[in-house]
This record gives C-alpha cells, structure tokens and sequence, in this order.
C-alpha cells in the first residue's frame, strides 16, 4: 500500500461519495486523513431560480448541515468540494441560470426539482446533455404538454433517480415510473409527502402491484417513501394481504409478514445492491418479504430511520444489529424498499 502513488488518494477522495468518505476518515494514514478533510469539507449548493434570476443561493456542508450565504464565501469556496448542485425551477420561464451553474460548478452532480405544473423545452435539452445528471423531482402534477416535454428525458433513459410529491401522483406520472422502473440505468423512485395522513392516492400500491408481475425487471431497483405516512399504510396493507393465505386470520401484524434477515442475507444485500441502499442516523435492519413458488421465488428488503429528530450523527447501513421493531416504520421519516 505505500508504494501506492499519493496522486492516487487524491483522485480516489474525489470521486467517492460523502458515505464513503465517512467510512475512509476512520483508516490510519494519509488517506484516512484526505478522506477526513474531505468529508468535513464536502457542500451542496443550492438555490432557486425564479422569473430567470437566481435567487437565495447557499453552501450547505453534509457533515453538519452548515450553511454558507455570504456571496464573498460562496465564491471563494473550492469548486471541487461542491459535490451537488441542487437548482429548484420554481417557474418554467426561460433561463440562462442552470447553463451558468453548471458552468461555475464543474465538478458537481446536478439535481432539479421542477415546482411548477409547467417546464420549457429548453430546461429539458439541458438536462438530457448533462453527463452527471442526478436526481430530478416534481411538485407539481405536470400539464400534458409537460408531460410530454418529460418524456423526452424518460425516453432517452436519462433518469436515474426521480422524485415526485405526492401531489405530482396521477395515473400519467405512475406511467412514467412504470416504464423508468424497466430502464437499465434507474435505481430509484422517491415519493414525498408533507408528513399529513390524508393523501388520496394509490401510487404505491400501484407501484408494488407492478412489482409483483414484474419482480425480474425491478430487480435491484429502490421504491423510497419521504415523510409519507399515508405510502407507509400501503406497503402495510400491500403486504398483509399477499400473506393472506398463509398467515393464520390472528397474525396479520406487520411483525409476522416482515421477518428480519440473517446476519448473512444482511452481507448479501450490501454486496449486491450496495450502491442503491440509503444510510439512515439511527438505522433499522433489513426485513425480508418473499412470496412465489421456489426457484420463482420474489423478495422485497424493507429498511428506514428510526431516529425521530436529525441528530447530525454519522449515517450508517442497516445491518442485521439494526433496530428490529417493524412496527416503528409508521413513525419514519424515510422508508426504503429494496427489490431483490
């Protein structure tokens, strides 16, 4: 290991993400210290773009959650250490802001998330040339034309994480996650909510019933529920339902349809979906659900938080030492399900 070239641990910090990073900084010798600096040093920048200005533009560190607003700072802040640029559209009018932060940001992934019901053409040829294109989100339902313009990036199998509000969900945009769940290169679909327990939508039940008939083609790919208690009592009932018939008429808690996995499955799961699985504060263990005929079996890998504040304490994988209380996914603030 010390004939390895410095050079090498340089480039290596550079193009690990933030978790791995976190791990690196516990080793011993120069590159647990550059990993150190690095994670302590690693900032998104976020901002909106409203009427073709930017607007409220800041430096937010992942190790802590502070923030950077003075203009001074932000301009002198290392362009290296700005892993994502996060850039909130909160209209559809023209703009040349996102072309000139990508520009300012060259090192950087790059999210959006589209408040309004409308986008323009424009947005959406930028995004579909962007080589470190990250995630993108709706607010919004989207207009047909909207809609349409949308499907250029879907249909280019450019999109590798999407998040929708759950006032974004309709018949339409579970369509789109349908078709993205079928695209080789989309690991996730996120579905927010505001925390209310009166969201009239079936869209994750929609999207498990999905995965039932097409376990093969959703293999390895993420379903992500943010706040969203009400997707929470789907996935319940969703999977209360597919053990009807096993389970006796006394035992359909949630406990006897999700079972924790063994210290061995937990390995498998990190070896084999490893860059597709969420880091919580306080994480739970993994729980398996399985269903089908042996040799046809399917099987979904359910974790989330148990914390229930941000304590800003370093982030870790389930692991079969998680917290085993499945009955405390209807108090997370995020839920993450696995399709194995």
């Amino acid at each position: 290991m010390n004939r390895v070239p410095l050079s090498f641990y340089d480039h290596l910090c550079d193009i690990s993400t933030t978790d791995e990073l976190g791990t690196a900084k516990e080793l011993s010798g120069y590159y647990g210290k550059i990993a150190l600096f690095a994670f302590e040093h690693c900032v998104e920048y976020l901002v909106d773009i409203v009427d073709g200005r930017e607007e409220d533009g800041y430096l937010a560190y992942f190790c802590d959650g502070r923030e950077v607003r003075e203009l001074e700072k932000i301009e002198a802040f290392p362009k290296k250490f700005v892993r994502v640029v996060t850039i909130n559209l909160m209209d559809a009018k023209d703009e040349k802001v996102s072309r000139e932060l990508i520009q300012r940001f060259p090192y950087s992934r790059y999210d959006f998330t589209c408040f309004s019901s409308s986008i323009n053409n424009a947005w959406v040829d930028l995004a579909y040339s962007l080589k470190r294109l990250g995630r993108v989100g709706i607010i919004e339902t989207l207009k047909d034309g909207a809609l349409q313009l949308f499907q250029k990036l879907v249909m280019g199998q450019k999109l590798i994480r999407l998040s929708m509000h759950v006032n974004a969900c309709n018949d339409s945009t579970i369509k789109v996650s349908k078709t993205l769940f079928c695209q080789d290169q989309f690991k996730e679909l996120k579905i927010m909510s505001g925390g209310g327990k009166n969201w009239d939508s079936a869209a994750i039940l929609k999207i498990l019933e999905f995965w039932s008939k097409n376990g093969e083609k959703l293999r390895g790919k993420a379903l992500v529920l943010g706040n969203n208690w009400d997707g929470v009592i789907q996935l319940e009932n969703f999977l209360k339902e597919r053990k009807t018939s096993t389970l006796p008429g006394n035992q359909f808690d949630i406990e006897n349809v999700l079972k924790p996995c063994s210290k061995e499955e937990c390995d498998f799961i990190k070896m084999e979906y490893n860059d597709n699985l969420y880091t919580f504060e306080k994480p739970s263990c993994f729980y398996k659900f399985e269903e089908g005929d042996e040799g046809n079996e399917r099987r979904l890998y359910v974790s989330f938080e148990c914390a229930q504040e941000v304590t800003w304490e370093p982030e870790t994988l389930p692991s079969y030492f998680g917290q085993k209380c499945p009955s405390l996914m209807r108090k997370t603030t995020c839920l993450h399900v696995l399709f194995g």
